[in-house]
């Protein structure tokens, strides 16, 4: 028999997390990972945990696996607190959104390849690794003057070396996340499609000077408007607050910072990274971006706890809840699970799904994600009593003032 979900407040609770898995496979050991990651946090908050199921790229959806999850987490004592929301039910709502955004300028319509932005990327990295190039053989001959000026001078003790600016804004703890394999979207079609070409996809414009959006339509026809969003108010974790009272205000969007709550302090620069980003497919398939940032927002999701892969889709994200006055949730980014050949745990990997068949204990399964989180094996075979000592052992981690993820 199915567990109960608990009742949901009238008043929206301080914590609401969520497990989104896509319904591409079943869940394999890297997914179990994440997915008990989320629901200690929020049980850890006294808050709910909700599940996501997003269905909303047809072609990746394998039939029945979203019955497949749904039964694994039970297997493994993780039980959700509302009915599963289903992101293919939700079309509409993706739709009035990106309809209010394109009324506000912010969205339109890209005419160009995938080899097109590839090539038109190769070319400005080019030219600016020649403008690179130009200007430290400028600053190598000023130095060298200005060596030769001050010969015969004395130093009282050795010279100070100055870091340059560029290795600068590289140290490990700022870096700019962005994968290997992202080409950054050079913005050909940003002012009008090319004579001749028809949108095969729709990108997000990022504002990077700080200037309202061309056209601001009345608040109340914000679709999230009328959201009763929460407010984060752990002040361990600051978030970015922004009311719907934000839109159309002028901000410099070029570079967010955030505090991660597994990695700390992060720094990202969409309009650098990627550039203006898709938010409806050539295919007619609506992004993964547009539909988290939806379903994020009208379900009152204070924190988001996901493993590393999705990282560098953070400052994507908040630019999107930004644009439409939502809360930005609190984040919390876990360490990927990593096969025996180096490469991560994935579906498309060809990673084993979760036996719930009985041959595996549940418990067995548990231990294994949370040596993946760092944490000890409680010393139980009941699930419900390991999942109560696990919840108080990423309680005393994660929710005092002090972080410690050893």
């Amino acid at each position: 028999m199915a567990r109960p979900h608990r009742a949901v407040p009238a008043a929206p609770p301080a914590y609401i997390g969520r497990f989104a898995p896509s319904p591409s496979g079943p869940l394999h050991a890297g997914s179990v990972v994440a997915a008990l990651a989320s629901y200690l946090d929020a049980r850890a908050h006294d808050g709910l945990w909700l599940l996501r199921i997003e269905d909303i790229d047809p072609p990746r959806v394998e039939p029945g696996s979203d019955l497949t999850i749904r039964q694994q987490l039970r297997f493994l004592g993780l039980h959700w607190d509302a009915p599963p929301l289903y992101q293919s039910a939700r079309v509409d709502r993706y739709q009035a959104v990106f309809d209010w955004l394109r009324a506000q300028g912010r969205i339109y319509g890209c005419g160009c390849t995938r080899r097109e932005i590839i090539q038109a990327a190769h070319m400005l990295q080019t030219a600016h690794t020649l403008q690179t190039a130009q200007a430290l053989q400028t600053t190598e001959a000023l130095q060298t003057t200005q060596a030769l000026q001050t010969t015969g001078a004395r130093q009282a003790g050795p010279t100070r070396q100055t870091e340059p600016a560029h290795q600068a804004s590289q140290r490990p703890s700022q870096a700019l996340n962005t994968p290997a394999d992202e080409t950054p979207y050079p913005g050909t079609c940003r002012h009008g499609l090319p004579a001749g070409r028809q949108a095969r996809a729709w990108r997000f414009r990022i504002d990077t000077t700080g200037t309202p959006p061309p056209q601001t339509l009345p608040e109340a026809t914000n679709p999230l408007a009328s959201a009763d969003f929460v407010q984060p108010t752990d002040g361990n974790f600051p978030a970015a607050q922004e009311r719907i009272s934000n839109v159309g205000k002028a901000a410099d969007l070029s570079n967010i910072t955030f505090h991660d709550r597994w990695l700390g302090p992060q720094r990202q620069n969409p309009s650098l990274q990627c550039g203006d980003f898709i938010l409806k497919r050539a295919d007619g398939v609506w992004a993964y971006q547009l539909g988290v940032v939806v379903d994020d927002a009208e379900s009152g999701v204070t924190d988001v706890v996901r493993g590393a892969d999705l990282l560098s889709s953070t400052g994507r994200q908040i630019l999107l809840l930004r644009a439409l006055g939502a809360p930005v949730p609190r984040y919390l980014h876990l360490p990927l699970v990593m096969g025996g050949n180096g490469q991560k745990l994935s579906k498309q990997n060809g990673a084993p799904g979760v036996d719930t068949s009985g041959r595996v204990d549940a418990v067995d399964i548990l231990n294994e994600a949370a040596r993946a989180l760092g944490l000890r094996q409680p010393g139980t075979r009941d699930v419900q009593r390991w999942l109560h000592e696990a919840t108080a052992q990423w309680r005393a981690r994660f929710c005092g003032s002090t972080i410690n993820r050893q």
